[in-house]
């Protein structure tokens, strides 16, 4: 990824947290003592903060570092949260599959490829919904601000 495309990732959280939080640039300013150039280039994407900002923004917000750098998708999940639970449903439809001499069963019916596809989508529903209760439910900064 480009210098470009992180500086325009965060530069959307950042702006997605501040209005989230009803906070303006003067607020950052006043509260966190940034320069206000600083403020407006990292909001705009032409700059992004040190490592020290970062965390302080994430304080702020009381949300993680990632929350501010990394692009998620709609249900707040990272490209590497995505691929742990790919990696994570794999091993479990192999663990499925493999786990017997006899094909997958149900109701003494051998499964169709029809029934496992939707065996695999509920089983990626229920990692997914997993992932993004224990982003909330372990997330350090919850109980900051």
């Amino acid at each position: 990824m480009s210098d470009e495309d992180y500086r325009r990732i965060f530069a959307r959280n950042l702006n997605k947290y501040m209005e989230m939080c009803n906070k303006k640039q003067a607020d950052i300013i006043n509260d966190l003592g940034i320069n206000k150039s600083a403020i407006s280039t990292w909001i705009n994407g032409t700059r992004m903060p040190r490592m020290d900002k970062v965390q302080a923004l994430a304080d702020y917000f009381g949300v993680n570092k990632s929350d501010l750098l990394e692009e998620k998708d709609s249900n707040g999940l990272t490209a590497s949260d995505r691929k742990d639970i790919a990696k994570s449903l794999d091993e479990m439809m192999e663990q499925l599959e493999s786990g017997t001499d006899s094909p997958l069963m149900y109701n003494g019916q051998e499964l169709s490829e029809t029934s496992k596809a939707l065996l695999r989508n509920a089983l990626e529903y229920a990692l997914t919904e997993t992932k993004k209760e224990n982003k909330v439910k372990y997330n350090p900064n919850k109980n900051k601000g």
